[in-house]
């Protein structure tokens, strides 16, 4: 298989829309909700500006700047759930080896990243480091205003067990409705929850997750056919 093949189909999708109504959301579908905004659908638009990717759907505003989420931002409330960060202290990709280790995808392995126009309602960023190569697809479900990103990585070290998207800069004053114990609501820094990974399906019981705010709020759920092992 080709390199760049592979880096295109070996990633999993990561879903983010908001919670509108995060009471109905809580309930025998969890592994599969979708809240759909007030009226007809809208086509999305994904924009490449210089060093950043500009998300607008029916539901949220996003923007992706050196790989990171820097601003996801509810239509329906106006408000930001990403706060502000120092980019230089996470790495936005890595790949995960068993262990478990992670190598970063990150400045200090001579990294560089490209942003790429597929369509208009798709982009892609591509990572080249010193120990691998990466692609992480961004676009939309129109249907449901989701921001889809699909991380994908390579390389030629044998035995990569996943590759990894980070999310830093989450706001601290959103509560975590997920389920682990069954299901919790819980700050984000509970000593319950806090530096623990929890991986799916032993601890994390169904792959979504809910930050809340006294507004709304987002989530995150995967879109995986295949039940991979994740966290």
């Amino acid at each position: 298989m080709k390199r760049r093949n592979f880096v295109k189909t070996a990633g999993g999708i990561l879903a983010l829309g908001p919670a509108s109504s995060l009471a109905a959301s809580i309930g025998p579908s969890i592994g599969n909700v979708h809240v759909k905004p007030d009226g007809a659908s809208q086509p999305s638009t994904i924009r490449v500006k210089d060093d950043h990717i500009v998300i607008e759907s029916s539901t949220l505003s996003a923007v992706i700047r050196n790989g990171f989420l820097v601003t996801l931002k509810s239509k329906a409330t106006g408000e930001n759930y990403i706060g502000s960060f120092d980019d230089t202290r996470y790495s936005a990709l890595d790949i995960i080896y068993p262990g478990p280790e992670s190598v970063e995808f990150s400045e200090k392995n001579f990294r560089s990243i490209t942003l790429k126009q597929v369509s208009d309602q798709r982009a892609e960023i591509i990572f080249h480091s010193w120990h691998g190569d990466g692609v992480v697809a961004v676009y939309a479900d129109d249907s449901t205003g989701d921001l889809i990103v699909e991380p994908s990585a390579y390389s030629s070290r044998p035995g990569v067990l996943a590759c990894r998207w980070n999310m830093p800069g989450i706001r601290t004053d959103l509560k975590i409705v997920a389920p682990f114990f069954q299901g919790v609501s819980l700050n984000l820094d509970d000593p319950l929850i806090r530096d623990f990974r929890w991986p799916w399906p032993m601890y994390w019981e169904a792959a979504l997750v809910i930050l809340q705010s006294s507004k709304g709020g987002f989530y995150v759920h995967t879109q995986d056919t295949r039940y991979r092992y994740k966290a």
